[in-house]
């Protein structure tokens, strides 16, 4: 079910939960999405809190041009990858194969888990870690063959973000030219009650993790 809300956000956070700026009677304006519309009112998320604005105090709408947006997708490479033949594996195999794709979300006020979803530098958090936060950094963990190595980025946008489903897609830019190793999404209608799950997100840090189950891993 995560999965369909998590594809329900990429697909549709640039249309029905789209940006807007509305302008107001009153010559303001304000940039939130809109949740709901009708001839009387409109229903926007602030982020921090939900506005009813009536609809006579309305002048105009308008789209706000975002990055998401933009990013230039044909049959060869989507936004996001899919892999409808993902295979059973052991924790021991895993570990090693999708870590470096794992990675921890650093703010002032606290840490949060992410995963990147392509070789871009977009991934995914959860929206309530980088709410009202500017200084946001990434923290990855390189495998190396003795131990896990640490890099550290600190240039990182907020492309976009839904309070509702508490999720947001960030962007590192650190490195432009760089191709980020990144996790395909299954098919969550495949899964099954009494499935196994396998959760690799740690904002305690991965190598922490791994010192923890070093003797299970090995």
């Amino acid at each position: 079910m995560k999965h369909f809300f998590l594809l329900l956000f990429l697909c549709l956070s640039a249309n029905i939960f789209a940006l807007k700026t509305i302008h107001l009677k009153n010559e303001s304006s304000l940039k939130a999405n809109i949740i709901r519309e009708n001839s009387d009112n409109i229903l926007v998320d602030l982020g921090y809190k939900i506005l009813l604005i009536p609809r006579s105090s309305v002048t105009k709408i308008e789209d706000v041009k975002k990055e998401v947006n933009n990013v230039k997708t044909d049959k060869k490479q989507s936004f996001y990858h899919e892999d409808k033949n993902l295979k059973r594996n052991s924790i021991k195999n895993l570990v090693p194969k999708l870590s470096e794709a794992v990675v921890v979300v650093n703010t002032p006020s606290g840490l949060g888990t992410g995963f990147l979803i392509n070789e871009n530098g977009y991934l995914i958090t959860n929206y309530h870690v980088i709410r009202h936060e500017k200084n946001i950094k990434i923290t990855m963990f390189l495998n190396q063959k003795q131990n896990i190595e640490t890099k550290v980025y600190k240039k990182i946008k907020i492309i976009s973000y839904n309070t509702f489903m508490d999720l947001a897609l960030l962007k590192i830019d650190d490195e432009p030219n760089k191709k980020f190793k990144y996790l395909n999404l299954g098919e969550f209608n495949k899964n099954k009650v009494g499935d196994k799950v396998f959760a690799i997100g740690n904002p305690e840090q991965i190598s922490k993790l791994k010192n923890l189950l070093g003797d299970k891993l090995n």
